[in-house]
């Protein structure tokens, strides 16, 4: 015996209380059905927001990164001219020191030789006083 031949032997009333709870519960259902799909669609709704929130901070802090790295890059090319210019003036200092030094050990055996040749026309010139003196 079917089903739809079992609800023809029920009275009216029992068929309808059955039909109501049977409406009722697929009521409920696409009621359940309904609020979860709003949650869903309400929760989705949030995450793209707060998705797209996220973005845009990322992009913002992005575009603060490049800016920083640009003036990283240019600091850090600055410092290398710098130092290159600091080199340079580093050897030219030490050329100049060598110098100095040659110019003063030069100047020293100068020094030396005139001491020298002081020491020779000193030494003539007590021969010819005593030459002189001899007379």
């Amino acid at each position: 015996m079917s089903n739809h031949d079992r609800q023809k032997r029920k009275p009216n009333v029992e068929r309808q209380q059955e039909e109501t709870i049977e409406h009722d519960r697929k009521s409920e259902d696409e009621g359940s059905s309904c609020t979860l799909v709003a949650t869903v669609v309400a929760a989705s709704t949030e995450a793209m927001a707060y998705s797209s929130s996220v973005a845009s901070d990322l992009k913002k802090q992005k575009q603060k990164l490049r800016k920083a790295s640009r003036k990283l890059r240019t600091g850090i090319e600055l410092l290398k001219q710098e130092t290159e210019l600091l080199d340079e003036e580093t050897k030219s200092l030490a050329n100049a020191l060598e110098s100095a030094a040659h110019a003063k050990r030069e100047l020293k055996q100068d020094l030396a030789q005139r001491k020298r040749a002081l020491a020779h026309q000193d030494a003539l010139l007590e021969v010819l006083v005593d030459y002189v003196l001899s007379f």
